[in-house]
């Protein structure tokens, strides 16, 4: 992967190639007007099929893989962070909310791009995999996320780190933790000759609202990178007394 640090820009913007989806038919492809040929990737060395991904040739020479066809593809740093936490009560009744959310940035899918590129040189996981699951290009005139997984066909690196093509969107918004509690009336606690008696339950991480694949939106590295090798954010159940 390749970032860019610009003077008046945000720092470690993704520099990739522009990939537009996948091609799903022939008759998709551009070709050259000059010569009648196909879009090439590789310096001419991978002739575009149905089933690769649509690499943008940017400076136009119908051919895509050079420092020319690379441009900014995300920003990783997010343009808006927060939270709240906020209290509603009801007679005896205190339920406390906390929220933080994150908006604005991109974050790379390192996980599902080394995921693919693993199934593409061993058979064996692919044989084990239901590929309809993964949105890999399968047949003609059928649309997909992911290009054409397939051992015995050409390998023009379409599922190394250098597209934008596992590029999501990195906002989230999480439920850190809702805690519930009912403290007891005075009047029964007199009875029982008690001062405070208070019973609460605590669930952490309850849930994440995001639009990325990934499990966890917010598990990315310093440069908007997910890789799967972290551990995950548990979520916690909590009873407790307070007395």
């Amino acid at each position: 992967m390749v970032y860019l640090l610009t003077k008046g820009r945000p720092i470690n913007e993704f520099y990739l190639i522009q990939s537009n989806g996948v091609y799903a038919n022939e008759k998709d492809i551009p070709f050259n007007p000059l010569t009648g040929e196909k879009l090439t990737y590789w310096g001419g060395s991978h002739t575009v099929k149905a089933g690769d991904y649509i690499w943008q040739d940017q400076n136009g020479d119908f051919d895509v893989w050079d420092w020319n066809d690379r441009v900014r593809t995300g920003n990783p740093n997010p343009r808006i962070t927060g939270g709240f936490t906020n209290t509603f009560s009801y007679k005896n009744f205190s339920l406390e909310i906390s929220v933080n959310f994150l908006m604005g940035r991109e974050i790379f899918n390192k996980y599902i791009s080394d995921r693919l590129q693993g199934y593409q040189n061993n058979l064996s996981f692919i044989a084990a995999t239901d590929l309809s699951k993964l949105g890999t290009w399968q047949k003609e005139g059928e649309g997909s996320k992911f290009a054409e997984l397939n051992p015995y066909g050409d390998n023009y690196y379409q599922f190394l780190p250098f597209s934008s093509a596992y590029i999501e969107n990195g906002n989230y918004a999480r439920i850190k933790y809702i805690n519930l509690s009912y403290t007891f009336p005075r009047k029964f606690l007199d009875r029982i000759k008690m001062r405070n008696l208070q019973i609460y339950s605590v669930i952490d991480n309850l849930h994440t609202f995001q639009r990325s694949t990934v499990p966890d939106a917010e598990a990315v590295n310093e440069l908007g990178v997910y890789t799967g090798t972290g551990y995950p954010i548990p979520r916690k159940f909590t009873l407790g007394v307070n007395v």
